[in-house]
């Protein structure tokens, strides 16, 4: 019985520990598509944050691009010989001073310098073209913004995904985690059981083991015992049996 128990918790034993190994292998892996992912946004994260210093170096240039033209449509140059020009908003008159154009080139061309996008392009070309007016300029300062914004909103979707995508897997290593936890626990306790089984059995055999040398002992005792009985009638039985005196005083006178 106790020998039947012993083998039952060892497949207990066993049994828990293939689960612990299940569980563990299914940790490691859990965690490792964690690490995987959390790596991979940590990388968006780092991009969005380079993109979108870009951006914000961009928005800032075409926020001075805005103000210099507003300066212009409202106030026209300050020598002030342009009259017509807050009327008529042509920035490619001769009458508009060539630092004037100056300036939204550099301006305009830093921009194509810091960004690929076409909308610079347009401006650049706007501003080159002779008769242009600033209502193109607006549109274009527009477009960029809007290109800009939308950029943003796209980077900042992106990041989002990789976070909620994080913290699912996140959530699947913790529960992995969980799982490993409680099936190690279930691993020491039926180790515990065994142990216990055995210690029992072990008891069990030494106590069994003790009564069967006490007893063995104890028969040797009686079978002692009865060897020296059997001996002692054995030896009575082969001696013969002496006369008395009595008898043997009797004899002696009939004789006489």
């Amino acid at each position: 019985e106790y020998k039947n128990n012993v083998c039952h918790r060892v497949k207990e034993e066993d049994d828990a520990k293939q689960e612990y190994e299940t569980k563990e292998a299914a940790m490691k892996a859990a965690h490792t598509n964690l690490d995987n992912q959390q790596t991979l946004e940590n990388k968006r994260e780092a991009e969005y944050a380079a993109n979108n210093e870009v951006r914000a170096s961009e928005l800032r240039s075409l926020n001075e691009l805005k103000a210099n033209l507003d300066t212009l449509v409202k106030v026209g140059p300050q020598d002030g010989n342009l009259g017509q020009l807050p009327k008529s908003k042509v920035i490619g008159k001769k009458e508009v001073p060539e630092e004037v154009k100056s300036t939204f080139l550099q301006l305009a061309t830093a921009l194509v310098k810091k960004s690929g996008r076409p909308e610079y392009d347009d401006m650049v070309a706007d501003l080159q073209r002779k008769g242009a007016y600033t209502d193109s300029l607006y549109e274009d300062l527009r477009k960029a913004q809007d290109a800009i914004a939308e950029e943003d909103k796209k980077d900042t979707a992106e990041v989002q995904v990789e976070i909620k995508l994080t913290r699912s897997l996140r959530d699947k290593y913790d529960q992995a985690e969980a799982e490993r936890v409680t099936a190690k626990r279930l691993w020491e306790e039926a180790e515990q059981r065994t142990q216990i089984a055995r210690d029992v059995l072990a008891d069990t055999e030494k106590a069994k083991a003790e009564a069967d040398k006490l007893r063995a002992e104890e028969l040797k005792v009686i079978q002692e015992a009865k060897d020296l009985v059997h001996s002692s009638l054995l030896s009575a039985s082969l001696t013969p049996p002496r006369a008395s005196s009595r008898l043997l005083s009797c004899s002696s006178r009939t004789h006489a």
